[in-house]
């Protein structure tokens, strides 16, 4: 049951980031914080994927570290597009 609720998050992270990637503006506060929360599904999807299997499996530990450079580069990136 744990594996399909980690499914789910990391679905509606993938479908919810592309969502608002192409649905609304560059710049809008609708899509920063959807893309934000997107990115929290995900962080959510792998705390399910770790209860499943008891432990961080190496796809667990891929998942989150990618989570993190690219949440880390999003954030990075619009700060600088507000200020140009």
């Amino acid at each position: 049951m744990l594996q399909l609720f980690s499914l789910f998050f990391f679905s509606m992270a993938s479908a919810g980031f592309i969502l608002f990637m192409v649905r609304y503006p560059r710049g809008s506060d609708v899509r920063l914080w959807g893309i934000r929360v997107s990115y929290l599904f995900g962080f959510i999807g792998v705390v399910f994927l770790r209860l499943s299997h008891g432990h961080f499996t190496e796809a667990a530990l891929l998942t989150i570290s990618s989570l993190i450079v690219s949440l880390i580069a999003f954030e990075v990136a619009s700060r600088f597009l507000e200020q140009g």
